[in-house]
């Protein structure tokens, strides 16, 4: 499978093999965190809060709230041992700078992805709101849609936190 590559790629596959099989942990999480949301939902309190024109909108809110309390910091963190010891490979200094500066913009983004999807979603183009939709309106499209969402969150974490500083400061 890794014939005719260098050792250091090869690690470098390896370890990012390991990281794409937490997708499914990713995915096991957002599927209770959604029900744990909806649970949350369901009560009083919450209710009154939010009215029931808004239901899904509290359902989503609270997962988001979760997946940034729970699901996130845990699939950074198995990242992170995952990737510990990640060796990007050889670049010039100029070409280290412009990849960390624009990963570092990019990974902004999708750290806040989640939030943007919930606060901007009902005034979106046909596609955009469609995402909204699903992640607000159904528990199992919160399930999905949150899945994905945190993530890439974790993963853009990863990126900005660790993985920027390495390409940067190699």
């Amino acid at each position: 499978m890794f014939e005719g590559m260098e050792p250091e790629q090869q690690q470098r596959d390896v370890q990012w093999q390991q990281v794409s099989r937490l997708f499914k942990m990713a995915m096991w999480l957002s599927v209770c965190l959604a029900l744990a949301a909806e649970a949350i939902r369901q009560l009083p309190m919450v209710k009154q809060l939010m009215g029931d024109d808004r239901a899904g909108d509290a359902r989503a809110w609270v997962y988001v709230a979760l997946m940034y309390l729970v699901s996130v910091p845990l699939l950074f963190l198995r990242m992170r041992r995952a990737l510990s010891g990640f060796k990007p490979p050889d670049n010039s200094l100029a070409t280290r700078v412009f990849v960390a500066s624009g990963g570092a913009l990019i990974c902004i983004g999708l750290i806040v992805l989640p939030i943007i999807v919930l606060e901007w979603g009902t005034g979106a183009t046909p596609r955009g709101q469609s995402l909204y939709l699903l992640f607000s309106r159904h528990v199992l499209g919160t399930a999905l849609v949150g899945g994905v969402l945190g993530y890439g969150a974790a993963l853009a974490a990863w990126m900005l936190f660790c993985g920027v500083p390495k390409v940067v400061l190699r």
